[in-house]
């Protein structure tokens, strides 16, 4: 069976969370965006690059869209070199703010179907309060790593992080990092965290988890995610909201970003991270976009 190949027209914050994890698992992503730094961004994870929307249309069977406004949509769809010319596409999934008039019209161009609020239909609006409830970054502090396998192998393959309990001045942990790294970075983790290193867990981290390697709180990385939730794994925020459970980031990615400008105690607190899980809830029960 032919593998299926996901293409991204306009990387855009949900591109950014969903091609990595894509290519983690093995798939093949293809990318057009008119910004080169987008695009260079996920060519160094392993994406490949579209030279138009045809190109794209044309070698991709699931196209996802990020794009800005209707009259985009329409020309890069519908436009010269649009999607339209490539006809491998067979679905098209919609993260854009267009509405479902010019959705139709694309997809019957498109010789699709648009059905707002249906399933297994070939373009499918996906409503906004469906995407990246995590509208902000938090800067997060290294507390340990787990040795990485297969390609990782020698490295680090995932980092254990942690938000600051300012009231009790204890570092909580909020997830697993593994993605957003190229392989220079990871490379270059165990030199870089080395000198933090310590034989056991620090007295001033909170975990359950057992890593591979601890360190003492200092290291702040800025990491994106795709929205909070509750985890009985993680300590950060455990039992405010559900009895045996922490606040954990799904789909935690590295933006890049060291914030070497910022101490551990500087680094987002629980009490932060629990105001913004609040936000995203009332977001999500009120149905609308932060």
């Amino acid at each position: 069976m032919e593998q299926q190949v996901f293409g991204f027209a306009g990387v855009g914050r949900m591109g950014s969370l969903m091609a990595p994890r894509l290519l983690a698992a093995g798939h093949s992503v293809l990318v057009f965006d008119v910004s080169k730094d987008a695009v260079a961004a996920m060519e160094k994870l392993g994406a490949k690059s579209a030279a138009s929307m045809a190109d794209l249309g044309g070698k991709a069977d699931i196209v996802f869209l990020s794009l800005p406004n209707p009259e985009i949509v329409n020309s890069a769809c519908l436009g010269k070199d649009g999607l339209i010319e490539g006809r491998r596409v067979k679905r098209v999934i919609d993260f854009s703010t267009i509405g479902p008039r010019m959705a139709g019209l694309v997809a019957k161009a498109l010789d699709s179907t648009y059905e707002a609020g249906a399933r297994g239909y070939q373009w499918i609006k996906f409503k906004r309060e469906y995407a990246a409830a995590m509208s902000d970054t938090v800067d997060l502090v290294v507390v340990g790593a787990f040795a990485g396998r297969g390609k990782r192998a020698g490295t680090y393959g995932a980092l254990l992080m942690a938000a600051y309990d300012k009231d009790a001045d204890v570092f909580r942990t909020v997830c697993k990092l593994g993605s957003g790294f190229d392989d220079a970075t990871l490379a270059s983790l165990p030199e870089r965290l080395g000198p933090h290193r310590v034989p056991q867990r620090p007295a001033r981290v909170d975990s359950t988890l057992e890593p591979d390697a601890w360190f003492e709180p200092a290291v702040v990385l800025e990491v994106l995610g795709a929205e909070f939730t509750l985890s009985p794994v993680h300590t950060g925020g455990r039992d405010l909201v559900r009895k045996g459970a922490g606040f954990a980031i799904r789909f935690p990615r590295f933006t890049g970003r060291w914030r070497e400008d910022k101490g551990p105690e500087d680094a987002t607190t629980v009490q932060e991270v629990m105001e913004m899980y609040e936000r995203q809830r009332k977001v999500a029960k009120a149905g609308v976009a932060p």
